[in-house]
Formats: structure tokens, sequence, C-alpha cells
């Protein structure tokens, strides 16, 4: 009784809030085009879900220093990062059909997420840390409209220069972006998502290493997770509850 592409089309509006949709929505989306039965009961299911389970409003902060991603930060040994305006990236190798990769980035400010999307590269990697720096590229041509227009409202200057933390969980992505230098195993990437590097340099955005499995708010959309490890980061993302410190042994 309804029509595959329109309601997909309506959870992507959805996914601006609903974020612990979002894994579930770029599924659906991919088949919007010639849907089968099983994605017609998928989507039904996740109908279902969306009427039991109503997704819970953002939260944003006055100040951010109280903010759950302000103590997940500090957690994470990245108290030197200003949790003003932070995006996380992160990529799956090769985890599509056609090769391709899926990645996520969440864009968090004032302690609540403002920009989050999830989607595949338009290029087929060779490599995990290739598809890292990929996605790092889109998620640094993301955060420069947000940074533009965080200057202008409170410095009525868009180019007015302001550092982006960008934080990943990959050590091979996290190596190659903070230095110049071209290996043979690195040579084959396109030139164009190398210009990440070159807006660090210009102090635009920089670069920071994350335990992925504790503290990569991109992982919701990324892959499917269990609840145990779903619920912390949703906690975080929607500011409504402070992730628990890891156990020690």
């Amino acid at each position: 009784g309804f029509r595959y592409p329109e309601v997909v089309g309506s959870f992507n509006y959805l996914a601006n809030t609903d974020i612990k949709m979002l894994f579930s929505i770029r599924k659906s989306s991919k088949y919007a085009r010639e849907p089968g039965r099983k994605h017609f009961q998928a989507l039904h299911h996740m109908l279902n879900h969306l009427r039991c389970y109503p997704p819970a409003p953002l939260k944003f902060f006055r100040d951010v220093r109280k903010s759950p991603l302000a103590k997940m930060l500090l957690q994470a040994g990245l108290s030197d990062i200003d949790p003003t305006l932070v995006y996380f990236s992160d990529s799956a190798f090769m985890d599509m059909e056609d090769l391709r990769s899926t990645g996520c980035f969440v864009g968090m400010y004032q302690g609540g997420c403002l920009d989050a999307t999830s989607g595949t590269a338009g290029i087929v990697p060779d490599s995990t840390a290739e598809a890292e720096v990929v996605w790092c590229a889109v998620t640094i041509k993301a955060s420069a409209h947000v940074r533009q227009a965080h200057m202008q409202l409170f410095h009525g200057d868009p180019d007015r220069p302001y550092t982006v933390p960008i934080i990943t969980d990959s050590m091979a992505g996290h190596a190659i972006l903070s230095n110049d230098r071209d290996r043979r195993r690195t040579r084959h990437v396109d030139r164009r998502f190398f210009h990440c590097r070159n807006m660090i340099q210009r102090g635009l955005n920089s670069i920071h290493h994350t335990n992925g499995d504790l503290y990569m708010l991109a992982d919701v959309g990324m892959k499917q997770l269990i609840a145990s490890k779903a619920d912390p980061k949703i906690g975080v993302i929607t500011g409504t509850k402070a992730m628990d410190p890891p156990a020690t042994e």
C-alpha cells in the first residue's frame, strides 16, 4: 500500500534527526529503483520500528564543555580539541557488492549533531588507507560549508581562518594526511583527494586519531552495530547521555 521510492525519500529527511537509522536508510536507498519483495519487507520493518521507537530530539548546549561530546573527547585523550565544531569520519573497505566502500561522517556543533551523511564513494579503493583518505576528503568538503557559516555568523567574515578537527580511527589514513610524502603505495590515489593536505597545512582542518571501537561516532551510519555498542555513541550524538568510561582490567 505504499510506493517504495516515496517512503525512502521520507526516510532520508528523517535521517537528519534519527541517527540510529542512518545505516538502514542508506541501504534502503540503494534499491529505490528496482526494489524486490525482501526490500519491501525490510522497509515495512523500518516503519514499524519508527512507530514503536520514535526518534528523540537533538540537544545542543550553550556551554559545550558540559556536553557528552566534550566528556567523550576527554576520555579519548583528545582534550586539546575544541568541541564547538568537530567532525568524525570513517570508512569500510569494499563492503559493497560492487567493491566500493561505505563511508560516513558526523558533524557535531555545540554538542549536538548538525550534519551526518552515509554514502558510497565514487571510486573503488585499492586499500583501506585509500578508502579512509577518500572519505576524509568528503568530510573536509562538508566541514568547509559549516565552518564558513559559523565564521559568518559570529565574525561577519566567512573566510576568516578557523580550524575544524577531523577525527578518524585509521592509523594509515592519519599518517597519509599528516605529511606531504607520496610513497609507492599511495601514488595510485587521485590527486584531487589530497586537497585535504592543503586544507590541513593552511590550518583550516586538523587530523586526529582515536579508538574506533569506543569513540568513533561515524560507525552508526557505516556498519550494523549491536545495541551495546551503538547506544553509547547515539547518546553522545543526540546529546542525551554521556558515555560511560571504558572498563579497566
